[in-house]
């Protein structure tokens, strides 16, 4: 069973940043910051999805200087164009 408590029990265990996707992906930080975004479709439980957004959080961390934005805008922006994507076609 997967929750919220048990999802933070198990990013501070493995010390890392994690990213759950799902509806209204999360974002939960060592520091116990978590962050919740509001859009994303189920259109987007496809292959190659994660893959694109680990690209892409990893290309906005070389890029930014802080971490947290870096992690945070990659995810949204994954989301964000997925959504659009969406409403004209299948992604």
């Amino acid at each position: 069973e997967q929750t919220y408590e048990r999802n933070l029990e198990e990013v501070e265990r493995i010390g890392a940043t994690v990213v759950l996707k799902q509806h209204g992906t999360e974002i939960y930080f060592c520091n116990d910051d978590v962050y919740k975004l509001p859009i994303g479709t189920p259109a987007m439980a496809t292959g190659g999805m994660g893959d694109t957004l680990a690209g892409m959080i990893t290309s906005f961390v070389g890029q930014f200087d802080n971490f947290k934005e870096a992690v945070t805008s990659a995810t949204y922006m994954h989301s964000f164009i997925g959504e659009k994507l969406s409403d004209t076609m299948y992604v």
